[in-house]
This record gives C-alpha cells, structure tokens and sequence, in this order.
C-alpha cells in the first residue's frame, strides 16, 4: 500500500509584519522581513491518514505560490526554545527586554503576530531568500515529511533510533552524532555547499548515518 505523505494547510488569519520580526518568546531570533500582510498558515502532517503534529506558516501577499513549492523555496536556518507561553513571531522595533515582552503579550490582538501552543520544548525555524516566508515547526514536520520516506523502510529501526544522537549545524556543516560498534561516539559530517538547501544536507546525512547503523546492527 503506498505511504500517504502529506502536509496540509488551512488558513487561520492575516497579520501585518514591519522590516524586523523577533520569533520565539523574548525575540531569541531576530530576522528581516519583507513589510506588508502576511497570512497565518497552520500546517499539518498526515502521515498513513494519522496527525502528526503541526507547524505555522508566514507568507507575505506578494508570493503566489501554492503551499508546496513555498516549502521548498524555504531552508532550515536555526531553532529556538518554547517557554510556557507557547512559540511565535511578532513584529518588533525596539529590543529591549521590556518591549520585546510587552509585544509578545499584544501582538496576537494588535495582529502583528502570533503566539501558538505546544507541548514541544523547542522549534525549528525556516525562510527564504527574499524573507517573504517564515516557517516555526515546533514538530518538526516538514523534517519528518523529508526523512520518514526512507526512514519508514528501514528494519530494525528501533536499534538504529538507540544508536542516534541528534544532530547540529556549524557554520556550513552539518553533523550527526551516533555510536558505532563498541558504543564509540562518531560523527557523520557533511557540508553545504552553495546551491544546496541546509535542511536537504541534513536530510542526506541522517539517511547517510541510518544506513551506516543499519549494516552495523
């Protein structure tokens, strides 16, 4: 039976973003944006027909794009934690302690921005080159929709999931932390070279690290 793999999207609401925007609680990250309105994009995996979990994305009026072809024109670019108060992007113009929590607490209802629930811990953070889309994954589902394909066909993937670690960015490189034989602590790296998407990297290195575990179990 084939694998159903899909993200689905359903329009929640619109916000108006300035030239900055501070994503995660306290502005962890800052970024530029294009100004203007962007429309609020709740996304969701489906995976064999179950959920699993969702994502928010930000895309301003000036991109005609269906949903897919804006996931593929965005790229990974860091991740950041979820307080209590859930995860979001707010527009900002003063970084001070003070005002980027006063925003944070008034940006849903002024609309320039949004603030999510999750019981996630920490959320992965996308754009494009033009910073008309934003992509806050507190799932992870757009990573899962890239790996689980292949990963799904493993066997043993119990054993191989052990022996995994996580991975990280440094610069240009991407690595992924596993223990081989004799529980050794290794390293599977790689480097993004111009052209390539970071997020499609990591997904090339992970696989790289399963199929290496794979032989090894």
């Amino acid at each position: 039976m084939a694998i159903i793999n899909k993200i689905e999207h359903k329009h929640e609401t619109t916000i108006t973003l300035g030239n900055v925007i501070s994503i995660g609680q306290f502005g962890q990250i800052t970024e530029k944006a294009t100004p203007g309105l962007y429309d609020v994009i709740k996304l969701e995996h489906n995976w064999n027909n179950e959920k699993c979990g969702s994502a928010y994305l930000f895309v301003h009026e000036s991109v005609d794009m269906d949903v897919q072809t804006i996931l593929q024109s965005i790229d990974y670019i860091d991740h950041a934690h979820i307080a209590d108060d859930g995860y979001g992007l707010f527009s900002t113009t003063d970084d001070s302690f003070e005002a980027l929590d006063a925003a944070w607490t008034t940006a849903p209802a002024d609309g320039t921005g949004v603030v999510a629930d999750t019981s996630s811990v920490t959320f992965d953070v996308y754009t494009n080159k033009e910073h008309t889309a934003f992509l806050l994954d507190a799932d992870s589902i757009y990573f899962h929709s890239l790996l689980w394909p292949q990963w799904t066909q493993m066997e043993d993937q119990q054993n191989i999931a052990e022996h995994l670690r996580g991975w990280g960015i440094q610069n240009d490189r991407v690595m992924v932390s596993y223990y081989g034989k004799n529980d050794e602590f290794q390293l599977e790296e790689a480097t993004v070279s111009s052209g390539h998407r970071t997020i499609d990297v990591i997904i090339e290195t992970m696989l790289a690290t399963i199929e290496q575990l794979a032989v090894m179990n």
